[in-house]
């Protein structure tokens, strides 16, 4: 037998020890966690600021506040039959059709430019939308 288990006060304080280094160890990789958790949220608001920024330099960020729902439905639709693409009006809404791929370049194109609007989901619709209206007209 070794010393602690022959005094239960030095078994006790042992115990007691370990729990306060676990303690210490925990709030350790507590803070760590925190600060990583810091500095992710930092790159990301750097990546973001970056973006901004070379979309300022090249003008998309004027060019963005200016144009009206209308007209970028307009010229996503023209990029898209650029690309490739089209919609088919179906019984049930619209199809996108051509070539593969071309909606999603569009989208992404769209996104990487920092622009309004820009997920798919809302791309899509504005598709939608103009080209019902050049249907129409």
């Amino acid at each position: 037998m070794d010393e602690i288990d022959q005094h239960p006060d030095l078994a006790l304080s042992a115990s007691e020890a370990l729990i306060q280094e676990l303690r210490l160890h925990r709030e350790a990789i507590e803070r760590a966690a925190r600060e990583a958790e810091s500095r992710h949220f930092l790159e990301i608001a750097h990546a973001g600021f970056e973006r901004i920024r070379a979309a300022t330099r090249a003008g998309t960020i004027a060019v963005a506040r200016s144009e009206t729902p209308e007209a970028r439905a307009s010229r996503r639709l023209a990029r898209l039959k650029e690309l490739g693409g089209d919609l088919r009006q179906t019984v049930v809404g619209w199809q996108v059709i051509g070539k593969r791929g071309a909606l999603a370049r569009l989208v992404k194109e769209e996104s990487a430019a920092g622009r309004a609007r820009s997920t798919r989901q809302d791309v899509t619709e504005e598709l939608h939308k103009a080209r019902a209206a050049q249907m129409q007209s």
